[in-house]
């Protein structure tokens, strides 16, 4: 068991918080999932994270990095909180960090995600690594890696029906196919997105099937370090609605806008913890 001191973090809230969707809590006070498809448990004890991983593959490093733990969050939330609405989340739910996920497996959660609640998606994705992943038994249990692009790219619609998938599994099939179809010819890579300006990275992620505004910026949040996305569905749409515009109905664009003019480069920020505090109220 290793130990990582911590400072201005929360396991629960930045793992509860709707943003990631593999991570489960046990009886034990430990949080499992899989980190670069490696199987981890993670603990929070005050001010030190106890963690665990699969072959003690997981070195404190890449679990750092994957909380954003070397972010200033203080600063941020400082950055953010230009009214009372972020001030009361932010103080609600303090040390709720963005994690940066693996790019492959979060376009593909959040396609898988659209029109959906958090359990269904949960039960989709483990029904998908289960029948298109490896299995690896960690602390007497069994985990299953997320598919692969070629795993997807190479099976028919049907299969991931299978998965209770629905109307998605054409998205996802679609582009599983496209994306290995650039990375043969292109050599294309999704990491590659963190280096261009946010509006032709989302323009990159638009052009495959299945994804929309919502789910690119999802993308780009939750995985690529763009902190001024502000992925707005029905939850978020609403609560600006309500907060921003005296309960007005307001186009996308203008939320966009509003979020990004008004909270500034870390609009992602403002706009997870908008999400857990209104999610949470339901």
């Amino acid at each position: 068991m290793q130990r990582l001191k911590i400072s201005s973090f929360n396991l629960q809230h930045s793992l509860e918080c709707g943003q990631a969707f593999r991570w489960e809590k046990k009886q034990n006070g430990f949080y499992y999932g899989l980190i670069k498809n490696i199987p981890v448990k993670i603990k929070q004890e005050g001010a030190s994270l106890l963690y665990d991983s699969y072959e003690t593959k997981i070195k404190g490093a890449q679990i750092r990095d994957y909380l954003a733990l070397d972010l200033n969050l203080s600063g941020i939330l400082s950055s953010i909180s230009k009214d009372a609405n972020i001030a009361r989340a932010a103080a609600k739910y303090p040390g709720l960090r963005i994690l940066r996920q693996e790019p492959w497996e979060t376009l593909a959660s959040y396609i898988i995600a659209t029109f959906s609640n958090i359990p269904r998606i949960k039960k989709c994705i483990n029904a998908l690594s289960q029948k298109f992943g490896n299995e690896i038994e960690f602390d007497g249990m069994q985990f299953f890696t997320f598919p692969t692009i070629d795993a997807l790219a190479n099976c028919r619609e049907r299969h991931l029906q299978l998965c209770a998938l629905g109307y998605r599994s054409a998205y996802l099939l679609k582009t599983a196919k496209m994306l290995r179809k650039k990375i043969e010819r292109e050599n294309f890579d999704l990491n590659a997105l963190k280096k261009l300006p946010y509006a032709e990275a989302k323009a990159a992620l638009m052009q495959f099937p299945g994804v929309g505004e919502k789910v690119a910026d999802c993308v780009l949040l939750f995985s690529l370090g763009f902190m001024e996305a502000f992925p707005v569905d029905v939850w978020i749409k609403r609560a600006m609605q309500e907060m921003y515009f005296s309960s007005k109905p307001t186009s996308i664009g203008k939320i966009h806008e509003f979020a990004q003019g008004h909270f500034g480069k870390y609009a992602g920020y403002a706009q997870e913890y908008l999400f857990y505090s209104c999610r949470l109220l339901e």
